[in-house]
């Protein structure tokens, strides 16, 4: 079992991860059914790819990954447009990232920033969510509805297999992406919290060091 969203020391430098819901090996990935109280006519692929399309404009997230009840690392962000800003936490380390067009960024909270170049930085996470194998209705009821999504772990940077996702809807909009996974007697869970910002500044290059 591995959890690594990113490298979280601080040397200002990274390894190649992903960012979100994708933290844990999925090979083994279960997910407990849920008997829907009343099931209206929806069209998963529909709403899935509406609830994205109501994002592109931006969106905030924060991605817990949890082992044994512990929290191991989070993820919390940004993204407008294309350009994404994150936070990755794991213990007593953090590292930023800022993603742009024009060029990728990396910094100790506080220091200064260092541009990358060769290494991969994290994904914001709506990004992997986009095109899965396949897609069930699990629940609708309440104003809520889920599904099932079914994805290659390789999208996530997992290896290949399938990857078992729990999305959840309120009104049209994507809220929370969510799997378990237990290998070894030890259990994984992976949250994803997704929300339209309140801050909808553009995001743009750092300033230049004086």
């Amino acid at each position: 079992m591995a959890v690594a969203l990113a490298g979280c020391a601080g040397t200002g430098r990274s390894t190649a991860t992903t960012t979100a819901i994708a933290a844990v090996d999925a090979t083994s990935t279960t997910v407990a059914s849920k008997t829907s109280t009343t099931v209206a006519d929806v069209d998963p692929t529909t709403l899935l790819a509406g609830a994205l399309e109501r994002y592109e404009g931006g969106y905030i997230f924060t991605s817990t990954a949890t082992i044994a009840g512990a929290i191991a690392i989070t993820a919390t962000g940004r993204q407008q447009g294309s350009s994404s800003e994150i936070l990755l936490a794991s213990g007593d380390g953090e590292i930023e990232y800022l993603l742009t067009a024009d060029g990728q960024w990396v910094r100790t909270p506080g220091g200064d920033w260092q541009q990358l170049d060769a290494e991969q930085p994290p994904t914001a996470p709506l990004a992997q969510l986009a095109a899965p194998n396949g897609l069930e209705l699990v629940q609708n009821a309440a104003g809520e509805i889920e599904l099932s999504a079914v994805y290659d772990g390789a999208v996530f940077g997992l290896p290949p297999g399938d990857l078992v996702v729990l999305l959840t809807f309120r009104d049209g909009l994507l809220t929370e992406a969510r799997y378990t996974n237990e290998q070894e007697g030890v259990t994984a869970e992976v949250i994803t919290l997704f929300a339209p910002p309140a801050d909808t500044t553009p995001i743009t290059v750092p300033p230049a060091e004086a």
